[in-house]
């Protein structure tokens, strides 16, 4: 969820590129045609912008994660870390609320069954992960209770 609403603003703003560590930043001189150098100065914009985007990033982290990101120079370095580190822990997450859905049955009321599962499907998509809206339907229909049956066969049977 932070991933999705940091990049919203970022693409909003026309940011994102700072994020790409493939894009380099414009060269810190330039040469001119004598053979003297001076100061780029979208060179200067860039690291301003860029370190005004790394603070902002930084200060949304938990403190928790702050060691990691600490000595990190640019707001591509401080993105590719946090993107490295959370992937692992997002599987880990994915795997298991599919297994919860995979469980899911329906204890008490249809209407809570279905916030049950969308709130499942709604976590799953926060963590960067997709399900198919059939794979979505057979986790509703795997979970309804025997009485169902006619229900449930009359809804495999459609096209």
């Amino acid at each position: 969820m932070w991933r999705s609403q940091i990049t919203k603003i970022l693409r909003a703003n026309k940011f994102e590129r700072y994020l790409d560590p493939s894009v380099p930043p414009p060269l810190p001189t330039l040469t001119r045609s004598d053979g003297t150098t001076v100061p780029n100065i979208r060179y200067a914009q860039w690291t301003l912008t860029d370190q005004n985007l790394a603070a902002a990033i930084c200060s949304t982290i938990s403190p928790s994660i702050l060691p990691y990101l600490i000595n990190l120079d640019s707001t591509s370095a401080i993105w590719t870390t946090l993107e490295l580190r959370f992937q692992s822990s997002n599987r880990s997450k994915v795997i298991q609320l599919k297994n919860d859905l995979h469980h899911i049955t329906m204890k008490t009321s249809m209407t809570q069954y279905i916030v049950d599962i969308k709130y499942l499907v709604d976590q799953i998509a926060s963590v960067g992960s997709v399900l198919n809206t059939e794979d979505i339907i057979l986790y509703i229909l795997n979970g309804l209770p025997a009485t169902y049956q006619a229900f449930k066969t009359a809804i495999r049977m459609m096209l």
